[in-house]
This record gives structure tokens, sequence and C-alpha cells, in this order.
């Protein structure tokens, strides 16, 4: 369990010397590298709270997690922590990134060309539904071209930011180009029919945000502090929207943790936290080596396994020794 409970003052004892530091930065570039069951999820609900103490308007703050469960329970911990729903005339914005790309793009989708407000977004079954009836136009069997095989690369090369026609040329097999056609097609019927799916909130937000001054400055203004949380789960053109909204202030934080990056299989990018770096190498860094939920025992053995840890940060925890650790080696 994270200790100490989450209604001690934002900046008070109740904070390790890591997390008061990180709680406590104001402007500028912040990376927090949060090992596990560190009390990351505390240190961003605080950092908020703090800010907001100094003076911050809440609305003008953007906090971006995973799972919309994730931010649920970070509004409602950052809520309490400012007094409650009638604190402030304001609550900061608290969303997944595909949830906030879905209501900018409500407000401003009709600066691209070709699209209108009123879009659907399109689940799984109909993004089946609209391959099976391209496979059908190229007289592609389904068996050897199945509509899963396909949005998976098709979701693959949005997510790495490749357009159809550079999936095409760059194909090395019969194979490869058809499905880049498909791709093609996908995204012109798509189009047509102003719908959306779940890639293209993060894919056409990066576009308005690159190719829209008007929506991009209104949006840096409107953002004034942005927090990117699991930050090692980010793709590409995530971490190119949160770069976009703070380069003016600068005032982007983000937490997470390079050794715990395993979701590259679906576009996360770990290279995202040496872009960071790159693209704001007057970042502050501070590191969470603390950990409240494992006992000694654990940490030891984990440290052990990932190798990466030892030397990178000193993980340490005050927790008791704990029972022995045991290894089971079960059937594949």
């Amino acid at each position: 369990m994270d200790h100490p409970p989450e209604e001690s003052p934002p900046t008070g004892s109740g904070l390790n010397p890591a997390q008061h530091e990180a709680v406590t930065h104001r402007d500028g570039p912040l990376l927090v590298v949060a090992g596990p069951g560190s009390g990351k999820t505390r240190v961003l609900t605080q950092r908020i709270a703090h800010l907001v103490s100094t003076g911050v308007d809440p609305s003008r703050i953007l906090a971006i997690t995973f799972t919309n469960k994730a931010a649920d329970e970070m509004l409602e911990r950052t809520v309490k922590l400012l007094g409650g729903e009638g604190a402030f005339a304001s609550m900061p914005h608290v969303s997944t990134f595909h949830s906030y790309c879905a209501r900018l793009l409500r407000r401003s989708i009709y600066n691209l060309e070709g699209y209108h407000s009123n879009y659907t977004i399109y689940d799984t079954v109909d993004q089946k539904s609209v391959v099976d009836e391209i496979l059908k136009e190229r007289n592609l069997d389904k068996n050897s071209y199945p509509a899963s095989g396909c949005l998976s690369k098709i979701s693959f090369w949005k997510n790495h930011l490749v357009e159809a026609e550079q999936a095409f040329e760059e194909a090395e097999t019969q194979r490869g180009r058809d499905v880049a056609l498909v791709f093609k097609r996908y995204a012109e019927l798509l189009r047509e029919r102003n719908a959306l799916d779940f890639d293209d909130l993060l894919i056409l937000t990066l576009r308005l945000l690159r190719e829209c001054p008007d929506v991009r400055e209104r949006e840096r203004e409107l953002r004034q502090y942005v927090l990117v949380d699991e930050f090692q789960d980010t793709n590409r053109p995530q971490y190119l929207i949160a770069r976009f909204l703070c380069e003016g202030h600068r005032n982007l934080c983000i937490t997470g943790d390079p050794d715990q990056s395993i979701y590259s299989w679906r576009g996360a990018s770990p290279e995202n936290f040496q872009r960071f770096d790159d693209d704001f190498p007057e970042r502050k860094v501070v590191l969470l080596e603390q950990n409240y939920r494992s006992t000694q025992n654990i940490l030891r053995v984990a440290s052990r396994l990932t190798g990466t840890l030892v030397g990178q940060r000193a993980l340490f925890t005050e927790n008791d020794e704990g029972d022995t650790v045991v290894i089971e080696e079960l059937p594949e």
C-alpha cells in the first residue's frame, strides 16, 4: 500500500524528499522517473494541487493518463485535495489522450478539409466491416488477408506516422503492397463517411496542431501546465501532441519508468524519453526511488531480474523483509 494518506498537505511532511521536489517544481520541463510502488499517482495529484495553491487557474492544467479508470481516480483524488468540487469555479482537465483529442476535434476538426464536427468514431466492428468491404472490392481472400491482421498493420503504420503511399513504397512483398493498398482505400472510405478510428483521433489532432496556427495557439494558451502519466506507454503521435502544446511555455511534466515499458507491440515508444531529453534539454529530473508497495525480498529479486534497475536507480524500501520469494516454472 502507498503511504502516507492522500489527504496530507501537498507540500507537507508526508512527502519524502524526492516526492516533495517533484510536487513543488513550478515552471519548466520536469521528468519524474517513478519506480514501481513509489507513489507516482500521489505525486501527480499533489503536484496539481500545489500548482493551484500557488495561483495557477485549475482550468489551465491538463493531466493525461492512459485509461478512463485511472483518469477518474486521479480527478477524484485531486478534487479531494483541492477541498471538494465547490472549492473552485473550475477544475483541472484530467483525461486520456484519446478523450482529450476527441473533445478538441469536436470543436476544431472543420479546419481540416473534408471533415465535419459531427464525425463518427468507428469501433472494431465498424473497422472490420470497412476492411471486409475493401477486400471484396479488391478480390482479396478474407482468409489470406484477415481483417484483424490488416487493421493491426494499419494501426502500426499510423502509430509510426507512416502514410499509405510510404507503406506501399517500402513494402518488400506483394502481400505488403496489398495491405498498403487496403490502408489507402480504408483511409479514403473513412474520410468519405466523416468517420475516424481511435488512431485517427491522435493523427488528426496532431495535424490540427501542426497545420492550424489559431488552434495551436489557443490550445497552448488554455493548457499552461501539461502532465503526462505512464510516459513509457506513449507512442510517437502522443508525444508530439504533448510537445506541440508546450513548445511555448515549456511546462511539460512527464512521469514514467523506461524499465516498465511493455507495450511496444501496440505502438508505445520508449525512445520518447530520449526525444524529451533532446527537445527539452533544460528539463529537471527527479528520481522516485523509495518503494512503498513491496517487501525487501520482492524488490531485491525484481532488481536482480531486470538488471537495468541496478546502477540507474537505487530502488529501496523501508518495508519488512517479507516472505522468501518463490519462483515457479510453468508449462507453456
